[in-house]
């Protein structure tokens, strides 16, 4: 039967010089058996393959570090059964910006069929979400595009409440984010970080006064935007109230 699954594009798509970044790791709770693909079932997109490295790892202390700390509070159920995981598989991958999302659909297809296989609960570390067994079992496989699977938009509540988006990295673009926000504004910034996120999944390159690009410094001691410890080592677009 011809695969009814449509490749997931991007309509206000700009091209860029930035590189996407995929990386998903499912923690396995058999460590035995082999990965069964079914492409309508699992939803992988037609034509050429993506090309997602699918690595196995058995590192426990390496695992292990994902089920503590800033990471594992991230969770909304009990990360416990996955300390006895033998083993995990990560999905990953760099590709050019494109109109195309097939690497991400791919990703998630990759993510659904090791569900399939038992797979416990994965991350996505790009934008650090949590999926349970249900949860991407009960996506649709023909689905379209959703960047709610993809983003969001949170709010750090501290004595300056700090909003910032996550997961722009999968779509080679920067991540957003706003400093010192007035309470009364929270939900007010939230909604504008995810327009202008929405629209950047789907492929805009913003131009917008009101933002203010940093440089990418992985490599420095220090991001030049001065919030440290911070998420935002690579290019970022600062919202400026």
């Amino acid at each position: 039967m011809e695969n009814p699954t449509r490749l997931w594009t991007r309509p206000l798509y700009q091209p860029s010089a930035q590189r996407s970044f995929l990386f998903w790791v499912a923690w396995l709770d058999k460590p035995e058996a082999e990965l069964y693909i079914d492409p309508k079932r699992h939803g992988f997109p037609p034509g050429d393959s993506a090309g997602l490295d699918l690595d196995i790892v058995e590192d426990a202390e390496w695992l292990g570090s994902f089920l503590q700390g800033p990471i594992a509070n991230m969770a909304d159920f009990s990360l416990e059964p996955l300390g006895k995981c033998p083993r995990a598989v990560l999905i990953r991958g760099h590709f050019p910006d494109s109109a195309e999302l097939r690497a991400l659909q791919t990703g998630m297809a990759f993510l659904k069929a090791y569900f399939d296989l038992g797979a416990l609960a994965a991350i996505d570390l790009v934008a650090t979400r949590w999926w349970q067994p249900q949860e991407i079992m009960a996506l649709a496989p023909d689905r379209d595009f959703d960047p709610h699977e993809h983003l969001s938009v949170v709010s750090e509540r501290s004595d300056e409440h700090f909003c910032n988006t996550r997961g722009m990295a999968k779509f080679a673009r920067p991540e957003l984010f706003v400093r010192k926000v007035p309470h009364d504004r929270i939900q007010e910034v939230a909604d504008t970080l995810w327009g202008f996120a929405k629209d950047m999944a789907q492929g805009k390159l913003l131009n917008d006064p009101r933002l203010k690009a940093w440089p990418d410094d992985t490599d420095q001691e220090e991001p030049a935007h001065g919030i440290a410890p911070s998420m935002f080592r690579n290019a970022s677009l600062e919202y400026l109230l």
